[in-house]
């Protein structure tokens, strides 16, 4: 047999090049077995766990947030966020454990903190999907932002007809797509965020509803036919509106460099595009809708939450659209207390003549000013940043200089994910990842032609890649 050149260039191209001098045998057979991969994720478990385990005990707090991944049964995965010393974000797994190793996500956590040998006083944070209950001490839980609107949104659909109408053209949709009638329709629909995939192909019935129609009556499928005549164009469109500022919004935050900073921001967006829109066929749910917005504000706007928007640059100088002025004064007390930028002689002053009266007057001249002599966030909250600035970078630069104290705060605070990233997996490929965060890659092979009675047989080593998105 031949040698053929490959001048080609990545996994996939190889792959190709070897299709094709095995007399194109297909890629199932190539790629690994269940019990194959099993082995791969656990061997990449380990791998992880060796190259982390430093970063993470040295670290001075802990944040975790877990995934549920369906691969080969129920495993749990794990990744670590923190803000490096030059202020990038950096992502990495540090575990996967399957279902039958460790209960729940508790139980996944638990196992980890042991693996690292995490002290038991180490404050540590989990971003789990809401409703999560954890019960490890010195572990706070945050809800997964993304799977909280999620479920918002969810809990109104069932209960109204919204539900069984996105049932039945989900089920249409797929119909039409294996027929190959959707040029919306793409192969990771079914992993999609359901909020996410609802909105896309209530967009994409209305985009493309005469291109389908045409292409329907090419088919001469009257099933087809009636079946496109039966859908309730003007459910389609009110179903699309409605769902399109949760759509943008989840974009907005699984996008954003730093997605905590965004949470609180993009909910009360959601409240105003509910306030002042309606819809004359779904008014129910958008009352509903907006009743639930505010009343799940309490549970989920955590101080770190509220925080985070203060130690947004671009936005500190506005917080008065989002906050009344007693919120303001409690997020801003808090930072004074984690910042330790309360004096201490001054903590325990009553509210009587004498010093306390001195005490208020200094810092109402002090507010005059253009700089504050002690105070950091008193003068970061009147400090000018330009609007086109990266959060990063801003602290970056003002880390050592400026602001030396609320930096340190916010390399803790900024660190939260608001969600955990979502692993996806490329089952024509046989390897998969998280989003920009790291790829489990089938890298070497051996291959023996089936003329000589050999087997192919593929050797699949994992390699971890952090901030890189190879597959």
């Amino acid at each position: 047999m031949k040698r053929e050149r490959n001048h080609s260039r990545g996994f996939l191209d190889l792959a190709s090049q070897m299709l094709r001098v095995g007399r194109k045998r297909s890629c199932l057979e190539l790629f690994p077995d269940p019990a194959t991969m099993s082995q791969n994720i656990d061997f990449m478990g380990r791998a992880s766990r060796e190259s982390s385990g430093m970063e993470i005990r040295d670290s001075n707090d802990v944040t975790i947030s877990i995934e549920r991944l369906m691969l080969h049964g129920e495993r749990f995965v794990l990744y670590n966020h923190t803000l490096s010393q030059n202020w990038s974000m950096k992502k990495s797994v540090i575990g996967v454990y399957s279902s039958s190793e460790v209960h729940g996500f508790g139980g996944a956590l638990e196992r980890a903190l042991s693996e690292y040998r995490i002290p038991s006083d180490k404050k540590v944070r989990a971003v789990v999907p809401a409703g999560t209950k954890i019960t490890l001490p010195n572990v706070t839980v945050y809800p997964d932002v993304i799977d909280s609107i999620t479920c918002l949104v969810s809990e109104v659909i069932e209960q109204s007809p919204m539900g069984s109408f996105l049932s039945n053209l989900d089920t249409l949709t797929q119909t039409f797509a294996s027929l190959d009638l959707l040029p919306f329709f793409t192969p990771e629909w079914k992993d999609l965020n359901r909020i996410v995939r609802f909105y896309r192909m209530t967009s994409g019935w209305e985009k493309h509803r005469v291109s389908i129609g045409e292409a329907v009556t090419h088919t001469h499928n009257v099933t087809l036919a009636s079946s496109m005549q039966s859908v309730d164009w003007n459910m389609v469109e009110a179903c699309c509106h409605l769902l399109q500022p949760f759509y943008e919004g989840i974009n907005s935050i699984s996008m954003a460099p730093l997605p905590i900073v965004n949470i609180i921001p993009e909910w009360f967006a959601l409240i105003h595009v509910f306030e002042s829109e309606g819809s004359s066929i779904l008014e129910e749910q958008r009352k509903r809708i907006l009743q639930l917005l505010r009343e799940r504000i309490t549970s989920l706007f955590t101080m770190d939450y509220k925080i985070a928007v203060v130690l947004n640059p671009k936005i500190n100088r506005k917080l008065s659209l989002l906050f009344n002025e007693s919120e303001k004064e409690e997020i801003f007390n808090a930072i004074r207390e984690r910042c330790g930028l309360i004096p201490q002689e001054n903590t325990n002053m009553d509210t009587t003549e004498g010093p306390a009266t001195e005490l208020t007057r200094k810092r109402f001249l002090d507010s005059l000013e253009d700089a504050s002599s002690d105070d950091e966030l008193e003068a970061y909250v009147r400090a000018n940043c330009p609007s086109d600035r990266n959060i990063l970078s801003f602290w970056n630069s003002n880390s050592r200089s400026k602001y030396p104290r609320l930096a340190t705060l916010a390399r803790s605070v900024l660190s939260i994910p608001a969600a955990a990233p979502s692993t996806k997996i490329d089952r024509r490929s046989g390897c998969f990842s998280g989003t920009g965060t790291c790829s489990i890659l089938p890298h070497s092979s051996v291959f023996l032609s089936k003329s000589k009675r050999s087997t192919i047989r593929l050797i699949y080593h994992i390699f971890v890649f952090n901030s890189y998105n190879i597959c």
